[in-house]
């Protein structure tokens, strides 16, 4: 409770529940959120002692009451019943932590947190509720607008209703962020054209679509075979979504559809300059990250006016993928330093399989492997890594902490923000 708020002077305590505001039954912070904005409330609370007590508040209007939620929801999070092709949740090797295979589905998290869903578990309670509640914007995974090809890549006869869903959000004015995961040879190229020129007619209650690569691991021995973007089909992709950007701005002002940094990368292309993202509306899904470390570093490294003197010998470890990034950053900045210039060693991802690059998804074992087998590696006194590949709870995909790398490693570890300025705020601390 946060002091001073109307909970502290009630006396609310941490473990107390919210049943319901003005006789309204509250599952979710949404309920709670637009049933305690009026200035008159009457709140029925249960104790953790399973007592209750009815609270009669005057108050301003939308006053916060000063609390806060141990969960998002009071009925659980809602699973997803799909069965995708593609699902990275049935790739995930065994015995991993129990919270890496839930498949959540939930519009409520899209709301609150941006998390994707598909819309394929909704009831016509659910849509009402989300139109007149204006629980916008929301992140949907459409994948493809043709409904048969849907409902076969999500296994789920209920995914053919997606434009039908769509229509009905947009017309409500509910703004969306879409998605595309894309899979060789299912639904890119001709396919990938129906969805954008469908979603397109849906602008701007759709504010933004995104293409993003499928993601493979070495654990599909019993799941649909699916062939891994190639260099050619992706640089077919970068064509065809080019095309439609450059069409899209002309009629619409905004370029609509953008691509995950992954093609750029995976070709060797340039990657687009920040005003073609046009304000990052997908950047939690890996579109225009690497732009942003770019331009960050590009402005902060005028920061050093003179040789940064280190005599730390650090280490910089990276996923394949943004390894060509990073030696281009590391060239530049290694020549504004006096002393040991910074390594970098790319860690190939053992624990998923090499298909997939992201630092995001780096193991602690890879990392520790990795380090290891670097020559002379006990003569670095420091090891730099991106705090991506941490979860909210600081440990990596394979649940080691930072100190646990760090005493696995023997070597001071350091986590750095995907930021440019990030790594050169550090070497100039450690001057």
């Amino acid at each position: 409770m946060l002091p001073n708020s109307i909970a502290a002077e009630l006396d609310w305590q941490p473990g107390d529940r919210i049943i319901s505001i003005n006789g309204k039954l509250i599952d979710d912070i949404i309920d709670f959120q637009f049933h305690i904005a009026d200035e008159y409330a009457e709140v029925l609370m249960e104790t953790q002692d399973g007592v209750e007590f009815l609270y009669q508040i005057e108050k301003d209007y939308n006053e916060d009451l000063g609390v806060s939620f141990a969960e998002i929801t009071t009925d659980g999070i809602r699973q997803c019943h799909n069965r995708c092709l593609f699902c990275f949740v049935d790739q995930m090797p065994p015995s991993l932590r129990s919270t890496l295979y839930v498949k959540d589905d939930d519009y409520r998290y899209s709301f609150l947190q941006g998390t994707f869903v598909t819309l394929t578990n909704l009831k016509e309670d659910d849509l009402r509720r989300i139109a007149e509640l204006k629980l916008s914007p929301l992140y949907v995974s459409v994948h493809t607008t043709n409904p048969e090809l849907r409902a076969r890549l999500l296994r789920n006869k209920r995914a053919a209703k997606i434009m039908e869903q769509l229509r009905f959000l947009a017309e409500h004015g509910i703004e969306i962020h879409a998605q595309i995961v894309l899979c060789a040879g299912v639904n890119d190229e001709e396919e990938l054209r129906r969805s954008i020129e469908d979603l397109r007619q849906l602008w701007p209650a759709i504010r933004s679509l995104a293409v993003v690569p499928v993601g493979l691991t070495q654990y599909r021995t019993h799941l649909t075979k699916i062939e891994s973007i190639s260099v050619d089909r992706a640089q077919a992709t970068i064509d065809l979504v080019t095309h439609y950007q450059q069409t899209f701005l002309q009629e619409l002002g905004t370029r609509f559809v953008y691509l995950a940094d992954e093609f750029y990368l995976m070709t060797g292309q340039a990657i687009p300059h920040r005003d073609a993202y046009e304000g990052f509306p997908q950047l939690e899904n890996g579109i225009g990250i690497v732009r942003l470390f770019i331009d960050d570093f590009a402005e902060n490294l005028t920061r050093i006016r003179q040789p940064v003197k280190l005599k730390e010998r650090f280490l910089l470890l990276t996923g394949v993928a943004a390894a060509p990034i990073l030696a281009d950053i590391l060239e530049q900045l290694n020549k504004l330093i006096d002393g040991n210039p910074i390594q970098m060693t790319v860690v190939e991802n053992n624990f998923f399989g090499g298909l997939v690059t992201v630092a995001g998804l780096l193991s602690g074992s890879d990392i520790i492997k990795t380090v290891r087998n670097v020559a002379d590696h006990r003569q670095y006194t420091g090891v730099l890594l991106p705090d991506i590949l941490l979860n909210e709870d600081g440990v990596t995909i394979d649940d080691f902490s930072a100190p646990q790398l760090e005493q696995q490693l023997g070597i001071k570890t350091v986590f750095l923000p995907s930021y440019g300025s990030s790594l050169i705020d550090y070497l100039l601390s450690c001057s």
